[in-house]
């Protein structure tokens, strides 16, 4: 017959797990500490170095992403308010600020003719093109973060990559997988059609037009009817880069 575990015996039993309890708490404090001065120390280092190379952080577009890349890695957002160290010594709040308006700005102008899709490469060039001097350096990097800011107002702003390549979203309309096909496959072809959708995606013909139907009525796709063996939608946003890319290679081919 087992002999069953005395008072005293269970008593000691939970004084060690609450001995151990409190030692495992004291090493977990003692370690969150550290990593709290560590991280502490890292940030008055990033500001020391910041006020230093101020200059060249604004100047400079790969030098600015690597100082976000530092930031990033500490948990630091130099864009997350425009009050207080960051705004104050560098002025990143309002560079972003004044690059958001700008990119915004030619969002509207554009969307007329481009159904409110750009490319992170044309809206580079033409922010370049506006003669602000603080913008003729503009990287590409710095439209992506200017615009994930903007998204804040909405559904409107966002990025989107497609093939490798950049764009601009900036209508209200919510795209969805199926419209991310479409587009990416106006850039093969220069335009989509059901018989592409069809070949392509192995699409019906009423989720093709379940698809083109609200990027028609948002003026995201034209109508080209020029084919009478059937109905094309353009996107203007890419278009005539894919025709200048296909008379490119057709000259490459003739040489």
């Amino acid at each position: 017959m087992r002999r069953k575990a005395g008072v005293g015996a269970i008593s000691k039993k939970k004084q060690d797990q609450n001995a151990f309890s409190a030692v495992g708490k004291a090493s977990r404090d003692q370690k969150i500490e550290h990593v709290k001065e560590t991280l502490s120390s890292f940030q008055t280092s990033l500001a020391e170095f910041a006020t230093k190379h101020k200059d060249k952080i604004n100047a400079d577009p790969e030098f600015r992403q690597q100082f976000h890349k530092m930031c990033s890695n500490i948990g630091v957002d130099p864009l997350a308010s425009n009050k207080g160290f960051w705004a104050d010594i560098l002025g990143v709040g309002d560079y972003y600020y004044e690059l958001g308006v700008a990119i915004s700005h030619i969002c509207l102008k554009t969307r007329s003719s481009n159904g409110g899709i750009i490319s992170i490469v044309e809206m580079c060039n033409r922010i370049r093109d506006s003669g602000v001097r603080s913008r003729l350096m503009t990287s590409e990097e710095d439209v992506i973060r200017a615009v994930q800011k903007l998204s804040i107002l909405g559904n409107g702003f966002k990025v989107i990559t497609l093939g490798g390549k950049s764009m601009i979203i900036s209508v209200p309309m919510e795209l969805n997988n199926d419209h991310e096909h479409m587009i990416q496959l106006s850039q093969d072809y220069g335009y989509i059609s059901e018989r592409l959708a069809r070949d392509a995606e192995n699409w019906s013909s009423e989720r093709f037009n379940m698809v083109v139907t609200p990027l028609l009525r948002d003026g995201m796709v034209w109508v080209d009817d020029h084919d009478p063996a059937e109905r094309r939608y353009m996107f203007p946003s890419t278009w005539k880069e894919t025709i200048v890319r296909q008379q490119q290679l057709q000259t490459l081919r003739q040489t």
